[in-house]
């Protein structure tokens, strides 16, 4: 983020973070002005973690929920070994050749929401929030396709994103590259690992940003 930021000289509002964790890049945010936190996080014990570690900020809100593209559909939320980091309702996949340490140790019932409806029921005013973060294990395309009401309001776009199915039925970049473009969006900077993901940022196409 920090070095987004300053490469491109942007002035984000707020965050919107979805795929949370404990909110590590908290700091991060705030180091750079941008008080306007909303945290999205589904593992009732991580989010735990994630209500202390940013309840020093009172401009910052989290929000336990399991996001997709529909709301109200029961699914299977797998939890990994790794402090949750590689826990999502896809199954994994090739993860398991890529990283072989990661395993899945608990498995629990959820009940999905989109980040419309999560706007929308907690009466958070968009105008506040201009970042979008996405970290949330090959679900990222189904998160903004439940977001599309409000993506007029983001101006950028910070999100993982897979090359190889690492997750069961996981977008592929190119297939989060078309669905960003089409709502306005180019993506201008990627870094890829050799496990075949990464993370992709995306700006909307000529936005003023001085």
């Amino acid at each position: 983020f920090t070095t987004l930021v300053e490469k491109y000289g942007i002035r984000p509002k707020g965050v919107f973070h979805i795929g949370a964790n404990t909110g590590q890049e908290a700091q991060q945010y705030l180091d750079k002005g941008v008080e306007n936190q909303i945290w999205i996080e589904p593992i009732p014990e991580i989010f735990e973690q994630l209500q202390k570690n940013i309840e020093s900020n009172p401009h910052a809100l989290a929000i336990q929920a399991c996001v997709s593209n529909k709301s109200l559909q029961t699914v299977v939320f797998n939890i990994t070994n790794n402090n949750g980091e590689s826990s999502s309702f896809l199954p994994l996949a090739k993860h398991l050749e890529y990283h072989p340490t990661v395993q899945n140790v608990n498995a629990i019932e959820m009940i999905t929401i989109t980040a419309d409806d999560i706007i929308e029921t907690a009466h958070i005013d968009m105008q506040h929030y201009d970042f979008l973060n996405l970290d949330i294990q090959g679900a990222e395309l189904l998160a903004l396709q439940g977001m599309e009401k409000n993506l007029k309001h983001i101006n950028y776009v910070y999100t993982e994103v897979n090359v190889d199915e690492l997750y069961q039925g996981c977008a592929l970049m190119h297939q989060i590259d078309e669905f960003l473009e089409s709502h306005g969006f180019v993506g201008v900077e990627c870094k890829l690992t050799d496990c075949q993901w990464g993370d992709k940022f995306y700006i909307r196409k000529n936005l003023n940003q001085n």
